[in-house]
């Protein structure tokens, strides 16, 4: 009897090492992907300003949607000292997974002091929340500009609303 349950404690032990090492392994193999996954948020927007030959500035608003989205706006702010020419500053809709939006501005500067212009694309989600993403640029007389890759730099709850805020280096 002795030896039967030395031998049913030695089965014990090894089946327990072996769950064990099957949980750690499992673990350790899905914490090294969650690690490498980085979350994107809903839309990505870029915001670029080229200069034209007779002295007009081209912007274009980029967003790209990161999933399905039901309602969505893109808008360009200016200021007063940049005239619109041609094109609308909002633009509403669903977008699609990967589906591409550009707003395109054609603007005439009216000083000669830089200004800026923001981008932004808010998010509408049919539970009640909303996201908020803004792209900012300078836009200077001799030069083409563009906004670098965006990444969040705050984040804040107020109510319902999730806010995250994207800066750009030309701040």
């Amino acid at each position: 009897m002795g030896t039967e349950n030395r031998m049913l404690h030695q089965k014990s032990q090894l089946i327990l090492m072996a769950f064990c090492t099957v949980v750690v392994a499992l673990f350790c193999g899905s914490s090294e992907n969650a690690l490498a996954v980085k979350p994107k948020p809903p839309l990505e927007l870029q915001l670029n300003a080229a200069g034209q030959p007779d002295g007009k500035i081209e912007i274009k608003l980029t967003a790209i949607a990161n999933m399905e989205i039901a309602s969505a706006e893109l808008s360009i702010k200016l200021p007063e000292s940049l005239s619109l020419i041609q094109g609308g500053k909002k633009w509403s809709g669903p977008l699609s997974s990967g589906e591409k939006k550009i707003v395109t501005l054609l603007l005439q500067k009216i000083s000669t002091t830089p200004e800026e212009v923001i981008g932004e694309g808010t998010v509408y989600f049919p539970e009640g929340g909303t996201f908020v993403q803004q792209s900012r640029i300078q836009i200077n007389k001799d030069e083409e500009t563009e906004s670098p890759p965006l990444s969040p730099s705050i984040k804040q709850k107020k109510g319902r609303e999730t806010i995250l805020e994207f800066k750009s280096g030309n701040q």
